[in-house]
């Protein structure tokens, strides 16, 4: 009996975003936050339907204030053919009356009670329930032939998700509840978990018509099955039968419903609610076929209904923590999807580059992406830990202390207390440091290398590389070399599952703020790429990869482990080259046009849209605007971008204006930039490693040679050769630049039987004896710095502009660098 107030429910949350769309495809479906009916009743701990123990929570900092964890027994009366669903063990008195007893403390209760059909099986003393509304089976026929394999793949799901995550499961039950499709959870804003996730429950939705792993009908015709009857090929020349194609079935639907990650559509579910009308629903054909899945995670009964660390001073300590063990089923990185041209980890850089997550917290910016920020910087606090303690030593203490204080609310004073029993780590003020630092490091990595060592009587690899960060704050960087090798693993590293490209080592290195130096890592097996991700960092694209062919012996070389400081001296060596990219100040794009759309499209999109400062190159569909694309193939310092549009009538243009200090003729060079990576890519090894480009900045010198501390000429900042005007120069200052086989390049210039979509580019020379216009035949010209021509300039500006003009579909604008002749 009684009513529940739903308006009550997510008081948070305002009628905006109560009122998007809830649906799929053409249907649109109310949204209920509880029911109570006289024939079903669906309750939360949003419903507040029963009396809380201290104080509810409230305010933005709701996840830091102390939870309650409280025993109870519940007695629910209903009609004689309902069934009443809650937890802990449960005993029916008599037909519709239950009485529900858990046998551990609980933070949070709810309830349900309809007309359900049970069905259960036992998996290591664990009883696993579904219970779905009368008439709502569709499903028992189908998996009847591998009803007696169920609780084996129960059991074997189970247990990897655990090994990912470190933890156990804390209950001795675990129930599927159907519920009406109308039942809808809103998502909080300071953790994971939604509604749907109950301890020792997790609700669906009726029918699981929300579940792509649940339409079985559709699956089964993908995978080949008639049904019934009938089999498919299993690969190397492998029959599948009927039986192992519906167990692939049912470890598919398990795996990716309820033990994935809840961060995912955790931020789908928050973009989904910031876009309005129909922008939603093509959002959702665009973006992601599988919204939901995630939302019915298992994670939470894991932490979130079973821990809790409560601080008023270290707000953010538990979602930290939320976060960090998420990241272990495969949630964090950068390896994710790419929004608007930039990944995740990409994004939170962009938006912490400006803002302190205090900041962002209490007022985001527009367009900002609260849960991927938290995904990415909760996960770079530990990994601040995980340096300052060790990294398996702190996975350690912190899954040991989550395992033995289970069931109740700790203070982060006590688990800090904890781990100053086994370390002197001062982690206090790297949390003050985390939550409000606002700004970021800027990295410059250069002279990459590696070569043999004999060390003793063994064959080992020496790896070198150069670093500087121009910015005051500190950082981490995380470094992941491959090999094809098997027992790749230092002294002081750790070994790795196998990759793209074998076997894999980690180290993680600390690059305080101003640090100028050279790294050097002793490895055991010959790496054939090493990537740096520089994780939360002002760096586009945010991961670095070098790959390393041609390794020769050095006889005579000592092994460097560790770091070794470099003299700022050899930054400002002046050798009269100037380079301007198009990241620089010295450089301006103009417009004239603006952007526009088809009505439409104006009409199905969302007006207010966030307008992204770098997007992913199309050179099907340019721009008509400049437009900013990122990636390792374009010539930067710490940010690897390229200016591009779609070719005009000569009205828009870029320029490159340099300060000259000295008179006299320089070679002017464009660096061409490979668009065959169509805006991201890998860098190209040389002899011994290397990226395609380094360096940038207005003045770039050429660093001193052959000394311990001296940087080796890199490609994109070494001096190039000569040249006639306009014309095509080979590897032009390149260095150790690798070409990729002529015939992609042949295929670009036909690009899929069209028009060539890089053709000729017009350039204007502003120089002491007047203008001049040059001609350059971008469609045919390498990759790297290609010459212009010569031309005499005084001391003082020095412009040059490039013009939309072009015969192709695209023009784009990357560095131009000025060399004097001596």
């Amino acid at each position: 009996e009684g009513t529940i107030d739903e308006d009550a429910c997510y008081y948070y949350v305002d009628d905006a975003l109560r009122n998007t769309k809830y649906g799929f495809f053409m249907y649109s479906i109310d949204k209920r936050y509880a029911v109570i009916r006289p024939d079903y009743v669906l309750l939360t701990p949003e419903n507040l339907w029963y009396p809380f123990a201290g104080v509810l929570p409230y305010g933005a900092k709701r996840d830091a204030q102390e939870k309650h964890y409280i025993r109870f027994s519940l007695t629910v009366q209903t009609a004689d053919n309902l069934t009443a669903l809650s937890q802990g063990s449960v005993t029916q008195i008599k037909p519709g009356q239950f009485t529900f007893k858990p046998e551990v403390s609980l933070p949070q209760i709810s309830l349900v009670i309809g007309n359900y059909h049970r069905s259960s099986v036992t998996a290591d003393s664990i009883e696993y329930s579904l219970y779905v509304l009368e008439g709502h089976d569709y499903y028992s026929e189908f998996f009847s032939e591998i009803q007696g394999d169920i609780p084996t793949e129960i059991s074997n799901a189970r247990w990897n998700f655990e090994l990912r995550t470190g933890l156990g499961y804390p209950f001795r039950r675990f129930a599927l509840i159907e519920t009406p499709i109308q039942f809808y959870a809103h998502p909080k804003l300071l953790t994971s978990n939604v509604e749907y996730v109950q301890p020792e429950q997790i609700y669906l939705p009726e029918k699981g018509v929300l579940l792509e792993g649940a339409d079985i009908s559709t699956i089964s015709r993908v995978e080949g099955q008639q049904m019934p009857g009938g089999g498919r090929g299993g690969g190397r020349g492998r029959m599948m039968t009927n039986e192992s194609i519906k167990q692939n079935i049912f470890r598919r639907f398990i795996d990716t419903t309820f033990l994935g990650g809840a961060g995912r559509s955790f931020m789908m579910r928050f973009r989904e609610e910031s876009q309005q009308g129909l922008s939603s629903y093509l959002s959702m054909l665009k973006l992601e076929s599988t919204i939901n899945t995630g939302l019915y995670s298992a994670f939470p009964m894991y932490y979130n209904h079973t821990f809790h660390f409560s601080s008023e001073q270290w707000s953010l300590f538990n979602t930290a923590v939320e976060y960090y063990l998420l990241g272990s089923l495969g949630n964090s990185g950068v390896a994710q999807r790419f929004i608007e041209g930039l990944t995740n980890q990409e994004l939170a850089s962009f938006a912490l580059s400006k803002h302190s997550l205090a900041d962002i917290i209490e007022n985001p910016p527009p367009g900002v992406e609260l849960p991927a920020i938290l995904e990415q910087k909760c996960a770079y606090l530990f990994q601040i830990f995980e340096y300052e303690i060790g990294m398996e030593s702190f996975g350690t203490i912190l899954k040991d202390y989550l395992t033995t204080h289970s069931y109740s609310d700790h203070t982060v004073d006590e688990f800090l207390s904890e781990i100053n029993k086994q370390s002197d780590a001062d982690l206090k003020s790297r949390f003050d440091e985390w939550l409000y630092q606002n700004s970021l490091p800027s990295y410059v990595l250069s002279d990459q290398e590696c070569y043999e060592i004999i060390q003793g009587e063994q064959v080992r690899y020496q790896v070198l590389f150069t670093i500087h960060n121009r910015e005051d704050v500190d950082g981490l960087l995380k470094l992941r070399f491959s090999s094809s090798g098997r027992d790749l693993g230092g002294r002081f590293g750790r070994g790795g599952g196998g990759g793209a490209f074998g076997a894999t080592e980690e180290r993680t290195i600390l690059v305080k703020g101003g640090d100028f130096k050279k790294v050097g890592i002793v490895l055991d097996s010959q790496p054939i790429s090493m990537t740096v991700n520089t994780l939360l960092s002002q760096n586009l694209p945010s991961e670095l990869t070098t790959t390393f062919q041609n390794i020769e012996r050095n006889e005579n070389a000592e092994p460097i482990e560790g770091d070794v400081p470099l003299d700022f001296s050899l930054l400002n060596q002046f050798t009269g080259t100037v380079i301007i990219d198009n990241e620089n100040p010295g450089f301006t794009a103009f417009s004239q046009s603006s952007e526009t759309e088809g009505f439409l499209m104006k009409y199905l999109t969302d007006a207010s849209r966030t307008e992204y400062e770098y997007i992913p190159l199309n050179l099907n569909e340019p721009p008509q605007t400049w437009k900013k694309a990122i990636g390792l193939t374009y010539f930067g310092e710490s940010i690897y971008s390229v200016h591009f549009k779609s070719s005009g009538k000569g009205i828009d243009y870029a320029a490159w204006t340099a300060e000259l200090d000295i008179d006299g003729e320089y070679d002017i060079y464009f660096y061409t930039s490979d668009m065959r990576s169509l805006g991201r890519g890998m860098g190209r090894g040389g002899q011994g490693g290397g990226m395609q480009q380094f360096g940038g900045g207005q003045i770039v010198q050429q660093r001193g040679m052959g000394s311990p501390g001296g940087m080796q000429p890199q490609a994109g900042g070494a001096i190039g050769g000569q040249g006639s005007r306009g014309e095509r120069q080979p590897q032009a200052g390149s260095g150790t630049q690798q070409t990729q086989p002529r015939g992609i390049l042949d295929r670009l210039r036909n690009f899929r039987g069209r028009q060539t979509p890089i053709q000729d580019f017009h350039f204007t020379v502003h120089h002491t004896s007047g203008i001049e216009r040059v001609k350059f035949d971008a469609g045919n010209a390498e990759p790297g710095w290609n010459l212009l021509g010569t031309f005499f300039f005084t001391q003082g500006k020095a412009v040059v502009e490039l013009s939309d003009q072009s015969d192709g579909r695209i023009i784009y604008a990357d560095a131009l660098k000025w060399v004097i002749r001596k």
